[in-house]
């Protein structure tokens, strides 16, 4: 009766496989940008590597009948509940013929699942043989992708100071086989950066190449080039990405290591030389990396290091003297264990820099920045997952006996429920440079804290999710001169039935900043609420309104607010986002944040002060199965300046707009 009742569900699910491969076709963007509206705002740049994930995924979608248990890991949003039912799913029924067949994962809610839709496919489940080199070239798929951004304003940079044009473009080549083999090359020149010419003879001031090979035999992974690396969670290596706090309450942030190209025009965090993970037996695999990369550093003046900089621009004769003048060597293993539930794992990594790393140690909050010229850290990462249970954590150590350590619990309380616990004590000592970890502080240093929170379900339609957080930090930080703490708190609500959608969201931050009057610390708190609504129609057309107030208090109380109003519309083979935005707010401290539709693989999120308007207009145009050309055009206004911004970026007009286009082809 089991298989019966199965064949019924499934056969319906069939009918709806068209209406859900369209919808999944074009909301992945839509997917994140209410990840954003939940959570995005002052944390908006640390999504930037989610970002790049989510659409290289959508560009090569994962087939889910052949993907390991890892793969599925690597995807962040998951839970480890919901990846254990999806393997456990594969397993008894066998392939999905359908990706409706989703719904069938009792813990994968509407926005999980259709973010999943957009990234996977249910494709045959081939044998996973080595490839012939025939098949390669005949079924391996081509993509060139181009994009220039045209400002139509002139920067005081651009007139005397930047050694290039004010033009911003790029170029990329990805080839891919069944997600089994990936070749590609990226070139990127920023605005106001030469072009073959003036340092950059090579034409784009960066580069990035790659090549990786999966599933070949025992070697899992073998990636060569440019790369990006986690091993457990983050507090040796991690230069993949951590997001943001609410969404620790689904699970993200568990130990996990992933290896990827690194294909974005980011020039941080990423990794060049070479790196594999082997499979030893069931269960128990080993992995090795090993890089040799040039940094950009501000030097003192006996030529150490005072800091690392990885904005990586080389726009005026200063910013050129910085290029890679130091560099870095890094190598490391990880081996880990995983059977029932239960999963161990060690990690081991050095770095070497060829000059010493020397901070400006005279400043408070930089008297314990890392220094020297030799880095060494290990750690030890542990967990055991159930339907009921996840236990997560990882315990490192440096060279000097330095302590970082988190650890975390989540308990899913039936279907509707799951809290989460996380601790973590990182030593003000510690020094880790490719650490990145769930913390308040961006660092893994410097902190210790508690954090608690919640998700409940109580109907189908209605999801709650809240967390607290608080940070101990023993040692000055910028602008805190002495021993300091914090609290963040939020709380939100999301409603959504027959493609209608409303939300609201508090956060409440307390914080301490150093006192201009005196030497106290004084508070330093902010308010921000957002509320929305949003309606899609089959993903025909589109729109949503939303609503933005923050409030500042230091010294004394600045307040800005921001009203949203966005739409879309998608007819066959064209789609065309249209967005406005009115903004007043008083001051920096009291900045309002928007996340704009960009063009693809490229991600866009503003903050905003003073009082104007943003509109933009975006159109994409898919031109059979192989070209794609799109456009976007974005103004800003403001009514109470004469200027924009400050230095060589100043802008002498009280409005700027530029123009933006891509073009994509594939065969």
């Amino acid at each position: 009766m089991k298989k019966i009742y199965l064949c019924i569900i499934l056969s319906w699910l069939a009918i709806t496989e068209t209406y859900a491969q369209n919808a999944a076709d074009v909301t992945w963007s839509d997917c994140f940008a209410e990840i954003m509206a939940e959570e995005g705002d002052e944390e908006a740049e640390t999504w930037l590597a989610l970002y790049d994930m989510l659409d290289d995924m959508a560009q090569h979608p994962l087939n889910i009948n052949t993907a390991t248990r890892e793969e599925l890991e690597a995807l962040a949003f998951l839970t480890e509940k919901q990846v254990e039912e999806l393997c456990e799913y594969l397993h008894f029924y066998g392939p999905m013929k359908s990706l409706n067949e989703l719904k069938m994962i009792e813990s994968l809610d509407f926005r999980r699942r259709r973010l999943l839709q957009c990234i996977v496919v249910a494709g045959k489940p081939d044998e996973r043989m080595l490839p012939k080199l025939g098949d390669i070239m005949k079924y391996g798929k081509n993509t060139v992708t181009t994009d220039a951004k045209i400002p139509l304003y002139e920067r005081k940079g651009d007139r005397n100071g930047y050694l290039g044009y004010k033009y911003k473009h790029w170029l990329k080549y990805d080839f891919n086989f069944n997600n089994r083999i990936r070749v590609g090359a990226v070139g990127s020149q920023d605005a106001g950066e030469p072009f073959l010419s003036k340092g950059n003879g090579s034409g784009y001031d960066y580069y990035s190449f790659y090549l990786q090979l999966k599933d070949m035999g025992r070697i899992e992974n073998l990636t060569v080039g440019r790369y990006k690396l986690k091993m457990g969670m983050g507090l040796v290596a991690n230069s993949s990405f951590n997001i943001g706090k609410a969404s620790t309450v689904t699970g993200i942030g568990r130990n996990g290591n992933i290896i990827r190209v690194h294909s974005s025009r980011s020039e941080a965090d990423y990794l060049q030389g070479a790196a594999a993970t082997v499979r030893i037996t069931k269960g128990l695999k080993a992995t090795a990396f090993a890089s040799y990369r040039p940094l950009d550093a501000t030097l003192n003046d006996d030529g150490t290091a005072r800091t690392i900089i990885s904005a990586g621009y080389h726009r005026t004769t200063t910013e050129m003297e910085k290029k890679n003048n130091m560099h870095a060597t890094d190598a490391g293993a990880n081996i880990s264990f995983n059977a029932k539930g239960m999963h161990v794992g060690a990690t081991v990594m050095a770095t070497h820099l060829d000059r010493e790393l020397h901070p400006y140690s005279s400043q408070l909050y930089r008297k314990y920045f890392p220094a020297g010229y030799d880095f060494v850290n290990t750690a030890a990462d542990y967990g055991y997952c159930n339907h009921r249970i996840e236990m997560n954590g990882e315990t490192a150590i440096d060279k000097n006996g330095e302590v970082a350590t988190i650890n975390s619990i989540a308990v899913n309380i039936g279907d509707k429920m799951r809290l989460t616990l996380l601790q973590r004590y990182y030593s003000y000592k510690y020094a880790a440079l490719h650490a990145n970890s769930f913390s308040d502080g961006g660092e893994v240093r410097n902190e210790s804290g508690l954090y608690l929170g919640g998700e409940w379900k109580p109907s189908p339609n209605l999801a709650v999710t809240a967390y607290t957080d608080y940070a101990y930090f023993a040692a000055p930080r910028y602008r805190i001169s002495e021993a300091s703490h914090s609290y963040d708190n939020m709380v939100s609500a999301t409603w959504q039935s027959r493609g209608w959608k409303a939300g609201a969201r508090y956060r409440l931050r307390l914080r301490q900043r150093d006192s201009s009057r005196d030497d106290k610390l004084i508070a330093y708190n902010t308010h921000r609420i957002r509320t929305y609504a949003a309606y899609d129609s089959d993903g025909k057309w589109g729109c949503r309104t939303q609503a933005d107030i923050t409030v500042a208090e230091y010294l004394q109380r600045e307040t800005g607010w921001m009203l949203t109003e966005s739409i879309y519309a998608k007819r066959k083979w064209m789609r065309v986002d249209l967005s406005a935005a009115y903004f007043n707010a008083e001051s920096y401290e009291s900045r309002v944040y928007a996340y704009e539709k960009m063009l693809p693989q490229t991600f866009g999120s503003i903050s905003f002060f003073g009082k104007g308007i943003r509109y933009s207009l975006t159109a994409r145009a898919d031109i059979g199965k192989h070209i794609m050309f799109a456009a976007k055009i974005g103004v800003t206004n403001y009514f109470n300046r004469s200027t924009i911004s400050s230095g060589y970026q100043t802008i002498n007009a009280s409005s700027m707009a530029d123009i933006e286009m891509q073009a994509r082809i594939k065969w």
